[in-house]
């Protein structure tokens, strides 16, 4: 089901009206927002937008702590070895909480020791090209990459099993392409390599950097797994306007989770205090910039529900994937 339409309907039952202010100095220890990849990606950028209101708000001290590696699984696993007070989150996707676990069973965790507090944004996914690759569209590329005898075509992701993986093999065999998974440790370093044509392709969302590198003549892009063209990029077509490739609509979402057995009074707080920050203009501002806009605040019940949902569905996705490279 494609996330758009999710969203919709489950904006409808979000919860609605002022929040009321929260009480001050509820808590001397520092809250921190534990972000599992470097600086400067989907999970950093959306954690230092919140920062500053959610300490405004909770009038207590709030951290971005990156802490990158395994695909995600150490930040993962630090949350989840914290304790249970709600003073330590996990600024999350899908590749943290529920691929990586299938991934490297050594992570010994699963998807459900996670609560979500807040789903933020969900964002679409978006084919990018070298520029010194002779394609211009999803069709031209599947061409290519199905020529019998031709070089596998390398494409990039964040990491073994993360969902920019699983959506890269899941192209492949809808298409019956010959390509290459490259794994990488962030997104930095295979942005330089699709710039520095290293690299053919990579799958990535539809974000305001990526963008400005396509204007720039960087990188190329080819097309967006939705069902409608991107606002953010009305110019760029869809997968569905191919001939030959239908119905590939996939996104990535970002919000905060903590550990399951978290007192209920703590995640309450936290919900509250966050319905709060992604309403503040600074917070919109600050997430604008790199090119997202903040959904609708769902209330607990609606929270819990879309991430069984997008378990149960990615999980199902990556059933037929061989996560490893």
């Amino acid at each position: 089901m494609e996330r758009r339409q999710a969203l919709t309907r489950i904006a409808g039952l979000a919860a609605s009206g002022t929040l009321p202010p929260l009480a001050r100095g509820q808590s001397e220890k520092a809250l921190t927002l534990v972000v599992p990849y470097p600086p400067g990606g989907g999970s950093d950028i959306l954690a230092r937008a919140i920062q500053p209101g959610l300490q405004k708000t909770l009038g207590q001290t709030v951290i971005v702590e990156n802490l990158a590696g395994a695909n995600g699984s150490l930040a993962a696993r630090k949350v989840l070895n914290a304790a249970p007070d709600g003073n330590t989150l996990l600024v999350a996707s899908p590749n943290e909480v529920v691929l990586a676990p299938l991934a490297m069973p050594g992570t010994r965790y699963t998807a459900e020791e996670f609560r979500m507090i807040n789903l933020f944004y969900v964002t679409p996914l978006a084919l990018y090209a070298r520029t010194g690759l002779t394609v211009d569209s999803v069709d031209s590329l599947i061409a290519l990459a199905r020529i019998d005898g031709t070089r596998e075509l390398p494409y990039g992701t964040t990491g073994v099993g993360s969902m920019y993986h699983v959506v890269g093999e899941n192209f492949r065999a809808l298409t019956g392409t010959r390509l290459l998974h490259v794994p990488y440790k962030g997104g930095g370093p295979l942005i330089q390599d699709l710039i520095g044509q290293q690299i053919d392709l990579t799958i990535l969302p539809v974000a305001a950097n990526l963008l400005g590198m396509v204007d720039a003549r960087q990188i190329k892009i080819l097309g967006v797994a939705t069902p409608q063209r991107s606002p953010m990029a009305p110019n760029v077509p869809t997968f569905d306007e191919g001939k030959l490739l239908k119905g590939f609509h996939h996104s990535l979402w970002f919000g905060t989770v903590v550990p399951a057995k978290t007192p209920e009074g703590a995640v309450r707080r936290l919900h509250q205090a966050l319905a709060q920050v992604v309403q503040m203009p600074e917070t919109r501002a600050a997430i604008q910039v790199g090119g997202a806009e903040f959904g609708p605040v769902l209330s607990l019940t609606d929270a819990a529900r879309f991430y069984a949902s997008e378990n149960a569905r990615i999980r199902r996705m990556a059933k037929g994937v061989k996560l490893e490279s």
